[in-house]
């Protein structure tokens, strides 16, 4: 599973509690502060977010 510089704080915060911005590790890092990803950023696949897992 690819995070593109999400840290797992921001999954956390976006699976089990409310929906909080992502951040830009990388940028984050080099910036020495908190960066937060475009709001247009969206890297997941919708089709994939389907809670049926009816592979097992």
């Amino acid at each position: 599973m690819e995070t593109h510089g999400a840290t797992c704080i921001d999954c956390h915060q976006n699976l089990v509690h409310e929906e909080a911005p992502m951040t830009d590790l990388d940028a984050s890092r080099e910036q020495r502060k908190l960066v937060l990803k475009e709001d247009d950023w969206d890297d997941w696949d919708e089709e994939d977010d389907d809670d049926d897992d009816e592979d097992y």
